[in-house]
């Protein structure tokens, strides 16, 4: 299995790109995403997600750091 790790803050057009993209080329592959507590709609579309694929994994931090450092958490 492959493991694609994404960091995340406030870019949920291009994530969901990305996620797209994945789950076309390699359907199987194993999604996991950092998310520094984004305030465009990240998180709620990260739960929806979650929901209805069990090969994507998240993590979202509960203060803004500026930047991800959560690699080591998924």
């Amino acid at each position: 299995m492959i493991s694609f790790i994404i960091p995340s803050y406030n870019n949920l057009k291009h994530l969901k790109n990305a996620y797209n993209s994945i789950k076309k080329h390699s359907p199987q592959s194993e999604i996991c995403i950092a998310d520094d507590s984004s305030i465009d709609g990240t998180t709620d579309w990260l739960k929806s997600i979650y929901e209805v694929d069990n090969n994507v994994k998240y993590i979202t931090t509960q203060i803004r750091n500026g930047h991800t450092i959560l690699y080591d958490t998924l």
